[in-house]
């Protein structure tokens, strides 16, 4: 039986068992490293440099170990499953519309948006791309709150503002993810580590 481990910062954060097969990533995406054959093997708390790891198996490591886990699968979460909202600069007052950010529907996206480039100032009626979208409340709905989803039809320039809305969504969740993760690494009680919660970003 193979074992694997998962590592973030530096910590073990996940550990797995199988029957010789690679743990499937996780909504994270999280590298699995097999250490079947190392004895003791590393658990959730555990250090690694990259070469070695070094058992340290206290409390405050564990819970610094399982905190980066669970931040990871909550950014993870945000990016895929929340979606976001995205409006156009012609329009006024702004129309909001709401967005899935599943993979398939972010690479939906990503591949309208190169083509836009091709068509670059286009109207609808020159040029459309049609990607999967719903009305949405205000600027803050998201994929739950979206109603009517269909696919409808985007100008090269709105296209354009959708992959740029994309870019951000994904991004502030990543630097959300940053910050919190260096503050449960400089934490030095579990109290600390535990404090350490998800800011949602607005985007």
């Amino acid at each position: 039986m193979a074992n694997f481990v998962t590592v973030a910062y530096g910590l073990v954060t996940r550990e797995s068992s199988t029957n010789g097969e690679k743990p499937a990533l996780t909504v994270s995406d999280d590298p699995w490293i097999d250490v079947s054959g190392m004895n003791p093997r590393p658990v959730i708390g555990d250090h690694y440099d990259g070469a070695d790891f070094t058992l340290d198996h206290t409390t405050l490591t564990t819970a610094k170990g399982e905190k980066l886990a669970a931040l990871r699968d909550i950014c993870a979460n945000h990016i895929k499953y929340l979606g976001f909202t995205g409006w156009f600069t012609e329009d006024n007052p702004a129309v909001y519309w709401v967005y899935a950010t599943e993979s398939k529907d972010q690479s939906n996206i990503h591949a309208a948006a190169a083509a836009a480039r091709l068509h670059d100032g286009e109207t609808i009626e020159q040029w459309s791309a049609r990607l999967w979208c719903a009305e949405a409340q205000d600027s803050t709905a998201r994929v739950v709150d979206g109603i009517n989803w269909d696919r409808r039809d985007h100008s090269a320039s709105q296209v354009s503002q959708i992959a740029l809305r994309l870019h951000k969504h994904v991004e502030d969740a990543q630097d959300e993810l940053q910050v919190d993760s260096v503050a449960v690494m400089a934490a030095t009680t579990v109290n600390d580590v535990n404090a350490v919660t998800w800011q949602a970003p607005g985007s």
